[in-house]
């Protein structure tokens, strides 16, 4: 017997074993349909388990791509939509492909699974791992982590069958590597608005001008401040709360003790049956009227600073209530405060305007040869540096997210170190020099071709995919055979 032939009598065998441990383990297919769906394409439901495993994979990815200030809740809603969409659009391939005539076999799916080392950790497939791996990724059933892997199949099937031929070019693969590869450190100069704003005189003649010219944005100033401008009246109390039967009594012995000298705080953590305010000695901190129960409400606002009420029942329980400070409530009109707020606007833009002059002044005379730190200091900028950093780079260390900087910072040559333009955020002005340009040497770069032009093509065969996958996705919604159901219970 042949190398050849032995080779296809151990692959057979190999095949056979996994495709029958599958059916051990597995059972044959079902039609049920899934507990839970998060849309419906073309008649087939996307599994919420599906949804979920792809999110964390997602979410995992993204971590080093979102920005870390992002509000948590936006943070989920970019990963959920990401999520969707791209589910979406593998749904309609997998879909096209079957239309097309494309099929994946059992022997195709096992071959598949049998080559994943995850599942063999002696060369063979193990059934328990496998349970444990699709048990660990929070699919609901054996079926849908196994049909995801055949769909994975049928997908790459249908993107070599419609995906056009791409050819990238040597050339193309060195400006890429060339252009990953680089690292720059700037200088830059930052003048920030609010650092000019005690500069800058408002006369009330101006205020006046302003609040007559310009009532539209004065009542938007006014609407975004209104809390500061409308507040009911506050109190500010400790509580001790006691329960049980004889709380009354409770509540009248630790009356007694506190008219005797006793600290309130102290007692609140020794007696208060109240564990959210226990440790903080019973404060509760400042609230209006309407959110405490009516009878805890009354007594503590009838109560003067430094006051202790007799002991309050409440449905709760028995309350001793001490008022630590009152605020009275703030009824100011757009009336009363226009010139205030014409001041405080007038102020800003007019800061904002001496910030950004400021760094033009900067940017002229860096031109005209001016020393960096030198100009900086005499016309009031922040002079810092920054670490190295490159295209990849989601932010710049120090800057952060400033529109168009990093684009021209990348641009920027030892013989033309200054970029030719001031860059701003809204609130700060940045001017920035080149420090150092770390680019890889051409010569160094043979290894990584053959990877590179690999990750180029996939890119270029997956916007050509995408591109057709978003027009079906179009004629799907226009038909009524897109729909996607709430992913989180309404509140």
């Amino acid at each position: 017997m042949d190398s050849h032939r032995v080779w296809i009598w151990i692959r057979n065998i190999a095949i056979g074993l996994v495709i029958a441990a599958f059916v051990a383990v597995f059972g044959q297919p079902s039609g049920s349909t899934p507990s839970g769906a998060v849309a419906e394409v073309n008649g087939e439901l996307i599994p919420r388990d599906v949804f979920e495993f792809f999110r964390d994979l997602t979410a995992s990815r993204s971590r080093e791509v979102l920005p870390p200030n992002l509000d948590p809740a936006e943070a989920r809603k970019l990963i959920d939509s990401q999520t969707m969409n791209n589910l979406i659009y593998r749904y309609i391939q997998a879909q096209e492909a079957e239309a097309l005539g494309l099929r994946v076999s059992d022997e195709e799916l096992a071959q598949e699974l049998a080559a994943n080392p995850d599942f063999q950790p002696d060369g063979r497939f193990d059934p328990q791992i496998f349970e444990r791996s699709w048990r660990r990724a929070g699919f609901e059933s054996e079926r849908s982590y196994t049909e995801e892997h055949r769909r994975d199949l049928l997908i790459r099937k249908f993107r070599r069958l419609i995906s056009s031929p791409v050819r990238i070019s040597d050339a193309q693969v060195r400006e890429m590597l060339l252009r990953e590869r680089l690292r720059v450190r700037l200088r830059y100069g930052l003048a920030r608005a609010r650092e000019f704003r005690d500069r800058v005189e408002i006369s009330a003649e101006d205020a006046r001008r302003f609040a007559s010219e310009q009532p539209e944005r004065l009542d938007n100033a006014y609407q975004a401040q209104l809390g500061q401008y409308q507040q009911p009246e506050q109190v500010r109390v400790r509580h001790i709360l006691l329960t049980g039967e004889d709380a009354l009594a409770q509540a009248d012995a630790a009356r007694v003790r506190l008219t005797q000298g006793e600290d309130f705080g102290a007692l609140a953590r020794e007696l208060s049956q109240d564990a959210a305010t226990r440790q903080e000695g019973g404060d509760l901190g400042f609230f209006p009227r309407g959110r405490m129960l009516a009878a805890f409400e009354e007594a503590a606002f009838a109560l003067g600073p430094g006051g202790l009420s007799q002991p309050v029942e409440t449905e709760r329980g028995a309350h001793l209530i001490l008022l630590e400070e009152r605020r009275a409530g703030v009824d100011k009109q757009l009336e009363e405060v226009s010139e205030e707020l014409a001041r405080q606007l007038l102020r800003d833009e007019r800061a904002q305007a001496a910030a950004r002059a400021a760094a033009e002044e900067m940017l002229a005379r860096l031109g005209g040869g001016g020393d960096f730190d030198a100009v900086a200091a005499e016309l009031g900028l922040t002079s810092e540096e920054t670490v190295p950093f490159g295209p990849l780079d989601f932010t710049i260390p120090g800057i952060g997210r400033v529109p168009g900087l990093k684009e021209a910072a990348l641009t920027l040559e030892p013989e033309r170190p200054h970029a030719d333009r001031v860059f701003s955020d809204g609130d700060s002005f940045y001017v920035i020099s080149l420090l150092e340009r770390d680019e890889p040497d051409p010569g160094t770069l043979d290894n990584e071709m053959a990877l590179a032009r690999e990750q180029l093509e996939s890119q270029a065969r997956g916007r050509v995919l995408n591109q057709w996958a978003e027009s079906r996705r179009k004629r799907l919604q226009q038909a009524g055979k897109l729909v996607q159901f709430p992913l989180y219970p309404a509140n």
